[in-house]
């Protein structure tokens, strides 16, 4: 999954599209890494992996929806 970027997804006419990639992966689980590590986790441990991948998802699932209403609420205003 390295270099893989991570994007939302606006709905748009019924029909979903790409957003512009927003960051990459490897920079959010690099960010991540070295928080386990100054917490004192191992972020290699099979557990902690398994966990990251968990919530990493569950946030990218609500920052989506968070852009999905930001964007439904800017195409409501004139411009």
């Amino acid at each position: 999954m390295a270099g893989r970027p991570v994007v939302g997804c606006v709905r748009t006419a019924g029909r979903r599209r790409p957003e512009s990639k927003m960051f990459e992966r490897d920079e959010v689980l690099k960010e991540l890494h070295a928080r386990l590590v100054a917490a004192g986790i191992n972020p290699l441990d099979p557990k902690v992996q398994a966990i990251s991948e968990v919530v990493n998802a569950f946030y990218a699932e609500k920052t989506r929806e968070v852009l999905q209403q930001m964007q439904a609420v800017l195409s409501k205003i004139e411009t």
